[in-house]
């Protein structure tokens, strides 16, 4: 979902986001348009929180910001594998994840790369927080806390299989999902709630 707007974005393995549009009286989306900008599959989509747009990442190792009007406005490269993962928690920077095996932070404003979050193995999943915190997981089980670009903790075998994906829970800090099929609730520090 778009914030503010009745929009959804999804990624698809014809290498484009789609865009679909609410439809108030039958509570039905429908299909808008669809942006092709890049040569592989699109692996996650993300609200850009200036309201301005979304981005994409992709396997063809970059990553888009697509303006609300559906133009290519600026590139993310870096990533030497699929980008898999994308979360942002303040406009001026957004973190990946990729397959390389890293998460990256990038500045929103000049396309660069400002830290490279380096030591998990195969795809890396990502959320940041707002009070500038990164947590970071991926196929070797582990989840990291990360803070201005430095490893603060870590947890190895937070689950017995890979970690799939994150999402915050204000006020209690995130769960994490992997496919050992459990779900875990942690705090902003990594404490198992």
């Amino acid at each position: 979902m778009i914030p503010g707007t009745d929009e959804l974005i999804s990624g698809s393995i014809d290498c484009s986001a789609k865009m679909m549009s609410l439809d108030r009286s039958t509570g039905m989306y429908t299909f808008e348009k669809d942006f092709t900008y890049h040569d592989g599959f699109v692996l996650s989509v993300h609200p850009n929180l200036s309201n301005n747009g979304f981005y994409t990442a992709s396997k063809d190792r970059k990553i888009m910001h697509i303006d609300s009007s559906g133009n290519p406005c600026k590139l993310f490269e870096g990533h030497e594998n699929s980008v898999n993962s994308l979360s942002q928690s303040v406009p001026e920077e957004i973190v990946s994840g990729s397959w390389d095996g890293t998460a990256r932070i990038w500045d929103t404003n000049t396309g660069k790369c400002t830290a490279t979050l380096e030591g998990h193995q195969h795809a890396v999943s990502v959320l940041s927080l707002p009070n500038g915190i990164v947590i970071t997981g991926s196929q070797d089980k582990s989840i990291r806390l990360w803070y201005k670009g430095q490893q603060q903790k870590e947890i190895p075998n937070a689950h017995d299989d890979i970690i799939r994906a994150f999402s915050e829970v204000p006020g209690y800090g995130f769960v994490s999902c992997s496919n050992d099929e459990t779900v875990k609730l942690w705090s902003t520090d990594v404490d198992l709630l």
